[in-house]
């Protein structure tokens, strides 16, 4: 007796899966949108071979974001697991995250011009690949923004300002996010100097002289100009000058300072003029003797590098019409005449920083003279002398 049974086959179709094409990526910007397939899977999972995460792994639309770990190597690779409905094997696809290089943007080194400039150079890098673009600023870049070594052209408000900050962004980034990097433009103002520029100074006064120097948008100086000594030295804003042998003969001594440290800026100076005014001579005139009457006597004095000159006595006669005329008269007093003699002292005046200098001459009394012609005489008409 023949026996027979029947079995039934049932073929399950294989399980497909795609991850999708290959992805380049940038290292900055480094999320990527995954969009992968599967037939006849019941589920399917992402996982990645680096250290990112995913929105929904288990999503075959999803998004992969990549750790800063995963950008050290060129590439990672992400695999797209599906799992059959039935008894057929697990299915791996695999897509390959390609990582390309940021953007490098460097704006260059902060720049410093003078406020007599009127254009700063930039001098910006963008790495290969990529341009750059200049943001900021309210004045003109020449010849324009996407110029990497453009000049800016500030405007007169941003010159007052005094700083400037400029941006330079990388442009055609590709999948990568743009890049930027600033720069500061800072403008100096001008140095100055300032100090008295004449000093007028008498030849009999000590051989130095106090000098000090005020200074702005500058750090230090020098003094030069002569071959005297500057104490404690000659880059000191204050020093004390201390006149050489030759100083004392000449009538004029000039000091400049000079401003160092102002780069970009040039520097800056002034100059003292230091006039050594001559002594003031005084000539009160020779010594004279006058009759011992009480009558003005006429006395007349001389004086140079001085404005005028006051006449005093060591008695307590009068000067008429003032004791401040050059040439005047004493009137002696008693007391004047009886003494003999007083001595008349003319001394300078409005001196020009100069010590008052002093002449006198001796002015004596003579007594009058008497004449004796001895006792009266009685004589007889007829012994007349003939």
């Amino acid at each position: 007796l023949d026996v027979a049974s029947q079995v039934t086959v049932t073929y399950e179709p294989l399980t497909v899966v795609d991850a999708g094409g290959d992805i380049d990526v940038c290292k900055n910007n480094a999320t990527v949108s995954l969009t992968g397939t599967a037939q006849n899977a019941s589920n399917v999972n992402w996982i990645s071979s680096g250290f990112g995460t995913f929105s929904d792994r288990e999503n075959l639309n999803t998004l992969y974001m990549a750790h800063p770990d995963d950008t050290i190597f060129n590439s990672i690779e992400l695999y797209l697991i599906a799992f059959p409905r039935g008894i057929c094997p697990i299915v791996i696809d695999t897509v390959l995250l390609n990582f390309t290089d940021s953007p490098v943007v460097n704006a260059g080194n902060d720049v410093t011009i003078c406020e007599t400039d009127r254009s700063a150079q930039l001098s910006g890098t963008v790495s290969a690949g990529f341009n750059g673009i200049w943001l900021g600023g309210n004045g003109t870049f020449s010849p324009n923004r996407n110029t990497l070594n453009a000049q800016y052209n500030p405007t007169s408000a941003e010159m007052i300002l005094g700083d400037i900050t400029l941006t330079l962004q990388s442009a055609n980034n590709g999948t990568c996010s743009p890049v930027s990097d600033d720069v500061r433009i800072i403008i100096q103002n001008l140095p100055t100097v300032t100090f008295p520029n004449l000093i007028e100074l008498c030849a009999d006064q000590p051989t130095i002289v106090n000098l000090s120097a005020t200074i702005t948008n500058a750090s230090s100086g020098v003094w030069t100009g002569s071959d005297g000594t500057f104490l404690p030295n000659n880059t000191e804003l204050n020093v004390t000058y201390q006149f050489s042998a030759q100083n004392r003969l000449d009538s004029t001594v000039t000091l400049n300072f000079t401003t160092s440290n102002t780069a970009p800026c040039p520097s800056a100076s002034a100059f003292v003029k230091i006039n050594l005014t001559p002594v003031p001579t005084v000539n009160a005139g020779n010594d004279m003797s006058v009759c011992s009457r009480l009558e003005p006597v006429d006395i007349s004095g001389n004086v140079t590098q001085a404005s005028g000159g006051t006449w005093s006595s060591s008695g307590s006669g009068t000067f008429l019409p003032s004791t401040n005329q050059l040439s005047t008269t004493y009137t002696p007093s008693t007391a004047d005449t009886l003494a003999g003699s007083v001595t008349l002292t003319l001394s300078t005046t409005g001196n020009n920083g100069c010590n008052t200098y002093s002449s006198s001459l001796l002015l004596s009394f003579v007594d009058f003279p008497t004449v004796n012609l001895g006792p009266d005489l009685i004589v007889c008409n007829n012994e007349l002398p003939t």
